[in-house]
This record gives C-alpha cells, sequence and structure tokens, in this order.
C-alpha cells in the first residue's frame, strides 16, 4: 500500500489515528519539498509553541460559571457569566482560546468525560461586584465545549485528507512527462501553491465542482500511461 492510500485509509477509518496519519503526511510533505505543510504537520503533531500563531480552527470559545456572594447570607452558585461580561472587564482574548495541544492530547480530552476546564483564577479579583452588584466574586470557571474540540478534530482530519488527495495529484503531475501529459484542472504551480497554503493552515474552501474535477482527474487514473482529462 503506497504512502497516499495509508494517510488516506488512516483518516476515514473509524477512530482514525490522526498521530500516525500525520507523521505519515509528514514524510509526504518532505517528498514534495513543501516545507510550510511539514511546519503544519510538525506543530499539529507537537502543538504550537507559545510565540506562533495558531490557525483560526485552533481558537475556541470559552464560556464561564461563577459563584457569588452577597450580605446576609445570600449566595448564588454556578451562574452563568455573559460574554460580553468577560469581554469589557477581561478583554476579548479570555472568550476565544486558543488550543496548543498536539492532535495526541486533543483526541484525549475528546475521549474524556470531565469538563474541559480553563484556569480562570485571575478573573475573579476582576468580576467584583461587577456581575452582580454588591456581590462578591468567589468562584469563576471556564469550560470549553466538547464539541468545540471535535470540531477541531475534524478539521485537521479533513485538511489531511484533502492534503494527501492534493499530494497524489501532485505527484501524478510531476511524475508524467510533460508532452504525455493531459493538464490537471490546475497547474503545477497552482498546486504546489495550495498545497503550501493548506501547510499554513488557512481556510482552504475549495468548490464542489473543482473537487469533482480534482477526484475525477485521480481516480480515473493513468491510461495507457496518461492520467485521465478531467471534466
Amino acid at each position: 500500500m503506497s504512502l497516499l492510500h495509508e494517510i488516506q485509509t488512516a483518516v476515514i477509518q473509524d477512530g482514525a489515528n490522526l498521530s500516525s496519519a500525520l507523521l505519515k503526511l509528514r514524510l509526504l510533505a518532505a517528498r514534495l519539498g513543501s516545507n510550510p505543510l511539514e511546519e503544519w504537520v510538525k506543530h499539529e503533531s507537537e502543538g504550537y509553541p507559545p510565540d506562533s500563531e495558531v490557525p483560526p480552527y485552533r481558537v475556541v470559545p470559552v464560556s464561564y460559571r461563577g459563584t457569588f456572594t452577597g450580605t446576609f447570607g445570600s449566595r448564588i452558585n454556578n451562574a452563568q457569566i455573559p460574554g460580553y461580561i468577560v469581554e469589557e472587564f477581561a478583554g476579548k482574548g479570555w472568550t476565544r482560546y486558543e488550543i496548543r495541544d498536539g492532535i495526541a492530547a486533543i483526541n484525549d480530552l475528546v475521549r474524556s468525560t470531565t469538563l474541559l476546564e480553563i484556569d480562570a483564577s485571575n478573573l475573579i479579583l476582576l468580576f467584583q461586584g461587577k456581575v452582580y452588584k454588591d456581590y462578591a466574586c468567589n468562584e469563576v470557571l471556564g469550560v470549553i465545549s466538547r464539541p468545540a474540540m471535535t470540531e477541531l478534530q475534524y478539521a485537521v482530519r479533513s485538511r489531511t485528507l484533502f492534503c494527501a488527495f492534493l499530494g497524489r495529484v501532485l505527484l501524478l503531475h510531476i511524475a508524467a512527462p510533460r508532452e504525455d501529459l493531459t493538464a490537471p484542472p490546475m497547474g503545477t504551480g497552482d498546486l504546489m501553491a495550495a498545497f503550501d497554503r493548506l501547510g499554513r493552515a488557512r481556510t482552504v474552501s475549495p468548490s464542489a465542482r473543482r473537487i469533482r474535477r480534482w477526484q475525477a482527474f485521480v481516480m480515473a487514473g493513468p491510461r495507457n500511461g496518461v492520467p485521465a482529462k478531467p471534466s
């Protein structure tokens, strides 16, 4: 089984081992000479350093709940704290959390049955008398929704699959002699540029029509050594 088939098979299976698929994708990136893709795979596998920018799909919303006490023993437990209050007194950075863990850690978080909490203790002093008038803030809990982590996992999974698919197109296009090759939907330069854009982990939204053309080009396979012409 080829490296590309191994990546595709690993990704589409239920309970796919993304860590293994990413390692194979890193090898593919090295073969194609795509430094941006190799760097993306490295960060997704090992985690993003504190000084690096994370891709948009790794920024997830955070919700907050708190415990407040007032006079005469009054108490409000597990009260939802509106996002606009958090942003007003703490900044927008507290309502959008950057997930920098590697994909293996993310897989563990998705499988976990416990709440996905972040350290929000610094907000306790900021919320004194701000959320409820004359009420002291005793505890703040920040929670990341599990569906958000599942969506992150899916984003990495879909990009890995698309990279493998696009890589196969590139290898077919590069390997065939130019005079014998029926032109694919994109030129070699455009394909490599698209491959590198994936490596930079920006949003990639190819049209359904273009994906069908790429798929027809790749899945039809070589005919007498010449890849089929895309429709």
